[in-house]
């Protein structure tokens, strides 16, 4: 988050606010598409070993992505 809020040019403050909201949605229907695709995968254990890889990276893009909108808040 550091390395991005507050380097750019103040008056754009809110299109990096959209962008965050993009990265947050463009990972929620990313991973609705894999949860999708799981489905039609047999075996077991690569199902819960691919959610439990994609849940983590989700949660943590969401979260960085709730950071910067947040921080973006805080600035205007």
């Amino acid at each position: 988050t550091e390395k991005i809020v507050g380097k750019s040019n103040t008056n754009a403050a809110s299109d990096l606010g959209v962008a965050a909201l993009n990265l947050k949605s463009g990972l929620q229907g990313s991973w609705l598409n894999v949860l999708i695709n799981l489905s039609s995968i047999k075996n077991q254990d690569f199902i819960a070993e691919y959610k439990e890889k994609g849940t983590a990276l989700l949660q943590e893009g969401s979260q960085l992505a709730d950071d910067i909108y947040n921080e973006i808040l805080k600035t205007i």
